[in-house]
């Protein structure tokens, strides 16, 4: 988790100043400041189904460590005409 970077997308409606209403996609992105690290296919499975608290207690691990754990955020706005229609997520 300490080395994990994530993403969530939220559609809702919002006022534009150009047109009024309309639908917005706000997607915020989290990108880990220390580095990432990946598991392979199979780390993932072996891990997931054996030590599914792994990424909660590697997280813990290193604040308790002192460790500087920390992320960036960034958020992007997108009006639904900005977004690509055979996409199933914006």
């Amino acid at each position: 988790m300490a080395h994990q970077s994530g993403g969530v997308t939220y559609m809702g409606t919002g006022v534009t100043h150009s047109n009024g209403w309309g639908i917005v996609y706000v997607k915020y992105h989290f990108v880990a400041n220390h580095g990432q690290k990946q598991f392979t296919a199979d780390e993932a499975l072996w891990f997931g189904g054996k030590d599914p608290d792994f990424s909660k207690r590697d997280l813990w691990q290193a604040i308790e460590k002192g460790e500087q754990i920390g992320w960036t955020a960034h958020v992007q706005i997108m009006r639904q005409e900005e977004t690509d229609p055979s996409r199933t997520r914006p």
